[in-house]
């Protein structure tokens, strides 16, 4: 079987990249409250309750302070006891260097996360070289589907509306069921006190945008506007990533002396969007209109269970233009229904925690209506009918405390169904578990081993749709076997009261892994590879300079190949990060450079990739109690690159700047 052949020399690679002068403006939840504080920095302690990643969380700085913070959301594996994996990242999209107008900007620089597919709206990111429907994405426990075949892009959530954003990487995973190969991505919309208004443009695209929000301990209310133009890649290239979206949510909270009920409604509209890729102007891929309602409803019970309800529903409309050949007109649309049950047990060396999912994606269909530009013929087709995909799962996860181990463990029992009109229904189980295992040799230095199987099962679209798609024409495959995987991953910490060190090292082992496969000129369908193998490693270094300033360091390498030694796709190249950030009473001050390697070994739709050194720089400043003004530029070096391996990746846009005013009243 493949093993990572380039590791073979890991002191000299870690030597390598630690040379190499980098920044990144991703600070994590602790590194963040640390930042701001200035006292000496204080350790944050975090430990999960009801919710996934609004937690229960103590600052123990001497006893200084106490703080809680308790949300209905989906109850985590970890149960209220600190988690035996380190590969979890939370970010704010206040902190971030420059104002992201999609959440693949925001998160990309974590460590193991990268973009991945075409550049644009709705580009998706890849965890530990995972990417596409193996990464699953959960908006306040609300699970996100779609059948794109580049995955759940979330580009309809805007990120002025979160609150922050939790990136889940390996094994641990597996507990959130089918599509968490490669981790979780749990979105989290935001709270405010009082009125916030603020406004903002980019030069890319001449964008702009607008925000209020508004909100108390129970009520909370929010609108955002966006619009951009077409932009231009580095060589004044024109780029088809012209956008219109608007969004807006709002939430009501009642509580009870034991218990808790919350609801919320979110709306998103998104009208002539502009799908970029490297064949435009010769092909013109659009979404005229693109529109989400999710509705939530969930009670909790003084913790110690909830029960979660939602309802999703989803449509949009792309066009393709083939200039003086045909244009068509793909409509898609599917109603989404979750139900989850949950009852933890916690104690103070113990927890467990005991659950039933059922998740179910109906009345899914996709219309194509195709015009032949030649002779004006018109050619309608259902290419997806009435579709209907459940999932129920049963689960339960122990955690367990004792003297310097932390134990974890946990399974689950799915069983899936999928079928569309005039079809068999395809039916299918899995069981996946996970266990972890910490041990502390001092208060500074822990040692971590955490390993899980994990699945995927095949997605309506890769089973039955057979149209057309921005890349081409696309078969869909019924034969198809769900994925599965192995994940590993061993890992240390070490940190005293200025400074933290974290590695991990990761394994995942594939079979039948789904890959899209070309069966002539501009025909493509999905096959289950054998096997396949994904190992690479995570460095972390966060340094606290002084009460006012911080540096953080990160480094992520990731290999892969199938059983027939080939690399699979999705692979990110190298990338290295090194941020500098700043913080006084009236403002702050972030600086990024982020490098990216070379990438050599493309896999299928894929290109090699050049080196790139991309320089980002944050300012903020408070002008008064109320106003702050945010100045920032990204690509400051005026690099060429592209932001993923996609053969249909443009390349991305020189050196861009943006502002931003934000009032708030308490």
């Amino acid at each position: 079987m493949f093993r990572f052949r380039s590791l073979t020399s890991k002191k000299a690679l870690v030597r390598q990249l630690v040379s190499v002068a980098l920044l990144s403006t991703t600070i994590h939840a602790e590194e963040q409250q640390t930042a701001k504080s200035n006292p000496p920095p204080c350790e944050t302690t975090t430990t999960r309750t009801n919710s996934d990643d609004n937690t229960k969380a103590s600052l123990d700085c001497d006893n200084q302070s106490t703080q809680t913070l308790i949300i209905t959301q989906r109850k985590t594996p970890f149960a209220g006891l600190e988690p035996t994996t380190k590969a979890v990242s939370v970010i704010e999209p206040a902190s971030h260097v420059i104002q992201p107008s999609t959440l693949t900007e925001l998160v990309e620089g974590l460590p193991g996360v990268a973009e991945n597919s075409q550049p644009g709206l709705y580009q998706v990111i890849s965890i530990r070289g995972v990417s596409r429907q193996r990464i699953l994405t959960l908006v306040d426990g609300v699970r996100l589907s779609s059948e794109r075949r580049a995955g759940v892009a979330a580009s309809f959530i805007d990120p002025l509306l979160l609150g922050n954003v939790s990136i889940t990487r390996g094994p641990i995973s597996t507990y959130y069921g089918s599509g968490a190969i490669g981790g979780v991505t749990q979105l989290s919309i935001g709270q405010v006190d009082g009125l916030h208004a603020s406004v903002g443009y980019q030069s890319i695209g001449n964008q702009h945008f607008q925000s209020v929000r508004w909100g108390d301990e129970e009520n909370q209310f929010g609108l955002v506007n966006r619009k951009a133009n077409n932009s231009f890649d580095i060589n004044n290239n024109e780029l088809n990533t012209h956008f219109h979206q608007y969004a807006g949510y709002a939430k009501k909270e009642w509580q009870f002396e034991d218990s808790l009920l919350e609801s919320w409604l979110y709306v998103s509209q998104g009208d002539d969007i502009g799908r970029s890729n490297a064949r435009f102007p010769n092909r013109i891929v659009n979404v005229p209109s693109e529109k989400h309602r999710i509705i939530k409803a969930a009670f909790t019970h003084k913790n110690k269970w909830s029960l979660d309800a939602y309802f999703h529903s989803q449509s949009t409309l792309t066009s393709t233009l083939r200039p003086l050949d045909s244009l068509s007109n793909v409509e898609a649309s599917s109603d989404d229904l979750g139900i989850n049950w949950q009852k933890a047990w916690e104690g103070e060396s113990q927890s467990s925690l005991l659950g039933v999912d059922w998740y179910s994606r109906n009345r899914v269909n996709i219309n194509e209506n195709v015009i032949d530009l030649q002779d004006n013929q018109v050619n309608s087709s259902n290419t997806l009918r009435n579709g209907v995909q459940q999932e129920l799962a049963l689960f339960y996860t122990f955690h367990k405390k004792f003297n310097a181990f932390r134990f974890q463990a946990g399974g689950r029992y799915t069983i899936e169904s999928a079928t569309q009109t005039n079809t068999k229904t395809d039916r299918d189980n899995a069981v996946t578990g996970f266990v972890g295992l910490a041990y502390d040799f001092s208060p500074q230095f822990e040692v971590n081993l955490n390993a899980g199987n994990a699945f995927r099962f095949a997605s309506l679209t890769e089973r039955f749709f057979s149209g057309t798609t921005a890349r081409g024409q696309v078969t869909g495959n019924p034969q198809l076997n769900d994925e599965k995987a192995n994940n590993f991953d061993l890992g240390f910490q070490w940190k005293d009261d200025h400074q933290r060190v974290k590695f991990t090292h990761f394994i995942s082992d594939f079979s039948n892994y789904i890959e899209r496969v070309s069966i002539s000129d501009d025909s493509l369908t999905f096959v289950n590879l054998s096997n396949g193998e994904i190992e690479g490693f995570e460095i972390e270094y966060l340094l606290h300079l002084g009460p006012r300033w911080t540096l953080n360091f990160s480094s992520t390498k990731i290999e892969g190949s199938n059983d027939n030694g080939l690399p699979l796709a999705d692979i990110p190249s190298d990338r290295s990060h090194l941020a500098l950030n700043y913080h006084s009473d009236n403002w702050d001050a972030n600086l990024r450079l982020q490098h990216r390697a070379t990438k050599t070994t493309p896999g299928n739709g894929e290109l090699a990739t050049r080196s790139a050194n991309l320089l980002a720089l944050n300012f903020s400043y408070y002008l008064s109690n109320n106003w702050q003004l945010k100045v920032y530029g990204d690509n400051l070096f005026d690099d060429e690159y592209v932001s993923s391996a996609d053969d249909l990746a443009t390349l991305a846009p020189g050196r861009h700047f943006g502002i931003q005013f934000t009032w708030e009243a308490h």
